[in-house]
This record gives C-alpha cells, structure tokens and sequence, in this order.
C-alpha cells in the first residue's frame, strides 16, 4: 500500500525513510537488540516473535522494547494475533523512555486491541503518574485471525490504522518524544501474541485538503 490517509494527511511510503525493519528471522539477536521488561517469555519460532505471560505470578504483563531508539515523528507496522487459548490484549508501544535501570517505563504510548477487559481497542499515553486514554469497543479483536497493524503519531496526530482500516485517532497537544528519543516495543497482559514482519518509518507525508 503505497499511501495512507489520516484526518487531514496523506501518509506516502514510498517517500518516507525505512528506520527498521525486522523479520525476526533468529532469536540471536534477542538480547543485543531487544529490553526485557516484565513478567513474560519471549522467543522466535519460525521468524515470529511470540511473547506469552508467566502465569501465576503477580505481574500480569510483560514487554519488550527496542535498543534503538527514534526521534519525533514515528510510523510503525507489524503483524500480530493471539495464540489459543488466549483471546486478547495484543500490546505495542512507541515514544516509550526507561527508566535509568531499564526495568520500568517512565512515558511512552500504549496501543492495544482486545483490551481494557472489555475487547476494547485504544491507546494510552503515559507519563509518569499521569494517564490520558482513548479507546473504543467497535473494533473487536477475533481470537487468532492475524491482523496487519499501522499506528504512531505524526505531529500531533496518534493513530491506528488495522488491515488498512482507520480504527481512531486523536489529537495529543503535548506529544511525547519530540525532544528526546524514544523505544517501540511489544507487550503482553495476561496474553500470548506472536508478532512479525516489523517496519519502522519516518513518516513523510502531505496535507490533504478536507471539505463538504
């Protein structure tokens, strides 16, 4: 798919600068590239990346962020389902900070679909204490079916687009990762999620003109 549109932007990826991109074709690289954060397992099988909760311990989730770290405006796309039995909570995030031991977040973007206990699909944007959330319970997440995700934020625009489709978007007035550089990763909550086929881009794009 050559472009993408947003409220008021046209996302071209043929102009925009591929940052990285991962097929996750060996687990060698796991912990050179890659930050453990949490109670989950991560491994490669087959060029897929699953992540899968240590169940019975008390922290119910788990991620995993990127060494690399990117600055201002971030677009990335990837492929993600659930394992049976787990039937939710597919978690990623961008413009994500550790904290100096790299074992915790301080702010970042969480985005999710099967979420919030309600199949619930949104993001949240975290900073310290301080938690704005948007989601919405129109999209649901079918149990297995492999989806292909499109989300960031460009300027002051935070979006997910899924197979294609726009699921939301909203405006952040003070977006994170504007001055500093900031991690993607992936998450789990109580979930086994394979992901695969990553790509990370500087988004160019142009304004496109919305009337009646």
């Amino acid at each position: 798919m050559a472009c993408l549109e947003i409220l008021g932007k046209r996302i071209d990826f043929e102009e925009s600068e591929l940052l990285l991109e991962e097929d996750f074709s060996s687990g060698e690289h796991l912990s050179n590239d890659w930050i453990e954060v949490g109670n989950a397992e991560w491994s490669i099988k087959d060029g897929v990346l699953e992540g899968k909760w240590k169940e019975g311990a008390d922290l119910r989730h788990g991620q995993l962020f990127s060494r690399k770290q990117f600055f201002g405006d971030v677009f990335m796309e990837f492929d993600a389902q659930t394992v049976a039995p787990s039937d939710h909570d597919i978690i990623w995030w961008w413009g994500t900070t550790l904290n100096k031991e790299e074992n915790h977040w301080d702010s970042g973007y969480l985005a999710g679909l099967g979420g919030w206990w309600k199949n619930k699909s949104g993001v949240e944007r975290i900073e310290g204490d301080e938690v704005f959330m948007a989601m919405t319970p129109l999209f649901k997440l079918e149990p297995g079916r492999r989806y292909r995700i499109q989300c960031g934020m460009i300027e002051k625009t935070v979006f997910i687009l899924v197979d294609g489709q726009l699921v939301m978007e909203f405006l952040d007035p003070n977006p994170l990762a504007k001055e500093a550089p900031g991690r993607i990763g992936f998450g789990v909550y109580q979930s086994h999620i394979r992901f695969g086929n990553l790509k990370v881009y500087k988004p160019k794009w142009i304004p496109v003109e919305c009337a009646y």
